[in-house]
């Protein structure tokens, strides 16, 4: 039985997750740590059956009402920020809706939120995170089979296998779906989609871990007799993880690159391409003793985007030096981190072809302090300057160039049991 009442009214948020209480555990269900919280799924009174969806309802934010929010469709998304998923601190890919309704909590080991992912890897600007940690299943194979359907011409189809040898877990994925409708006049229109991922993880040793990751998405839109406009997107990634001490000190390497082609035949036509290569180091490390931990690394991302029709590419390069510093004394908790931006940028398709380079400067900076009552019952206040951009996408044209940077304050209460997850956010 779940329960969950909201308040969105000025800047408050009031949520309350209720599961019936079957054992009693010792551990939190969630737990804070810096600006980020981490929900053990282990830990709540579950049978197993959830879905991902379900347990999101019960975290301490609003992150979904129906699973609109985490792919940012609907208003809330604009006002709270919309969210990346990731497997294993990897991009998903896919169509969200489809994972978060198929993946059940029996497969979840446990879920980190990190709303100001900026001075942390992988994440720019206001798109924050939802970090989702698969559980080691017992060897072999299983697999599943989701059919939707609506009153509104939408089907959607998806088959998933996992495959678990020892050391080595494969993930595989198919899905496709498909919306048809009609406009006013009698013309149609026809929205279909298609993904396939796969996704690799071995435990080389017990210190030494291998993520592959691939995935490729295709999407058509099409009104009436017109060619309509597709876009393919091919992503790939490789991440490399040393553990350096049993305290859980390591050292991350990680690279990749999307591939993106649009090409859209209603009116004029218009044909763009681009590549996104990018790469990163990122260690984590005791500083004195375990209670205060560094984490710094360095990124760095190119791309190229190409207008086929007339010929002239816009390339843009960031680099990011970043580094966090987390301190626990007691029950008290601090942290501060900054992320330092360098963005080039050289247009040529907005300017006739005549080059224009742009250099942009710009800081990310995160500070968090709380205070942990007992086990479970947490109060947070934090505050970050976020980058303006929505995200870091270089799909189309060349990273938005502005000096207006977005400024987050929020005070966050949380108490949680096996059974019971409350939190109040005022921001």
């Amino acid at each position: 039985m779940n329960k969950r009442i909201q308040k969105i009214g000025g800047k408050l948020v009031l949520s309350l997750g209720l599961l019936l209480a079957a054992n009693t555990m010792n551990a939190a269900v969630v737990e804070h740590i810096g600006d980020r919280y981490i929900i053990n799924v282990e830990e709540m009174d579950l049978n197993g059956e959830e879905t991902l969806l379900d347990v999101l309802m019960m975290c301490p934010e609003t992150i979904t009402l129906d699973g609109k929010n985490v792919v940012g469709n609907d208003k809330f998304a604009a006002m709270y920020g919309n969210f990346a998923l990731r497997i294993d601190n990897i991009e998903y890919g896919a169509n969200y809706e489809n994972f978060l309704k198929t993946l059940r909590a029996r497969e979840i080991s446990k879920i980190k939120v990190c709303q100001n992912p900026g001075v942390m890897k992988g994440c720019g600007g206001l798109k924050q995170v939802i970090d989702v940690y698969l559980r080691k299943q017992e060897n072999g194979t299983t697999g599943r089979v989701a059919v939707e359907g609506d009153t509104y011409g939408g089907a959607a189809l998806t088959t998933t296998v996992m495959h678990q040898q020892d050391n080595v877990r494969v993930l595989g994925l198919v899905e496709g779906g498909m919306q048809y409708s009609k406009l006013d006049g009698g013309m149609s229109h026809h929205h279909s989609r298609e993904a396939a991922k796969a996704n690799l993880v071995w435990d080389i040793t017990s210190k030494d871990n291998l993520e592959i990751d691939v995935v490729q998405t295709y999407d058509r839109n099409r009104t009436g007799g017109d060619p309509g406009k597709y876009e393919r997107n091919i992503s790939m990634n490789v991440a490399y993880l040393r553990t350096l001490s049993d305290a859980g000190a390591y050292a991350l390497v990680q690279v990749g690159a999307n591939a993106y082609g649009r090409n859209i035949a209603n009116g004029a036509p218009i044909r763009k391409r681009s590549t996104d290569p990018f790469g990163l180091v990122e260690f984590a490390f005791p500083l004195i003793n375990h209670n205060l931990w560094v984490t710094a690394g360095i990124e760095t991302g190119y791309s190229a985007s190409t207008n086929l029709d007339i010929e002239l590419t816009d390339r843009s390069r960031y680099e990011d030096g970043y580094a966090q510093l987390d301190w626990n004394i007691g029950k008290w908790g601090f942290m501060i981190g900054d992320r330092f931006r360098i963005i080039n940028n050289w247009n040529e398709s907005d300017n006739n072809g005549k080059r224009v380079e742009k250099t942009v400067y710009d800081h990310h900076y995160t500070a968090s302090i709380y205070h942990r009552f007992n086990e479970g019952n947490t109060l947070q206040g934090t505050f970050a300057r976020r980058f303006f951009g929505p995200e870091v996408d270089f799909k189309d044209v060349a990273l938005p160039v502005t000096k207006k940077p977005a400024y987050i304050s929020e005070l966050k209460y949380t108490y949680s049991k096996p059974s019971l997850v409350l939190s109040a956010v005022v921001k």
